[in-house]
């Protein structure tokens, strides 16, 4: 379900809607190529290549998800979904938040590239905000409100 500019000239602000927007694997590949997605029921693994000395050293990060921890940060335009990390050396990254026990995942850059998020009218596309998410077999679904 997408949100269309007549419904929001006719009902004003529709802060009740939510818009589910669907993160494949392809999505997410796309949006970051230096990362190799898992997806399980419940469960997201990360592979990457961390450079060494002389070496590239492949880690994988294992994250449980936490339905309900999301963090939308306005100012850097960054909307993370925080999941439980069942790995313990967690890298330091730009696309990366650690929370607590809780370790999040910049999705905004994949969102961008579903056909959803086109169809939003531009006075919206930057007060949508992550509810919440569900990660499946075949991709990450989300969860998205328009901010007042």
């Amino acid at each position: 379900m997408g949100l269309f500019v007549e419904d929001l000239l006719n009902f004003g602000n529709l802060i009740d809607a939510e818009i589910e927007v669907y993160l494949t694997q392809d999505i997410l590949k796309s949006a970051y190529p230096n990362l190799n997605f898992e997806l399980e029921d419940g469960l997201l693994k990360i592979q990457m290549e961390t450079k060494g000395f002389l070496f590239k050293k492949k880690r994988e990060i294992r994250l449980s998800e936490n339905t309900n921890s999301v963090k939308n940060d306005r100012n850097t335009g960054r909307r993370y979904i925080l999941m439980r990390a069942l790995t313990k050396d967690l890298p330091k990254d730009d696309i990366f938040l650690v929370d607590g026990e809780l370790f999040g995942i910049d999705v905004w850059p994949a969102v961008k590239l579903t056909e959803v998020y086109e169809r939003v009218p531009k006075q919206f596309k930057e007060r949508l905000a992550i509810t919440r998410y569900k990660i499946k077999k075949d991709g990450i679904k989300l969860f998205l409100r328009v901010e007042k």
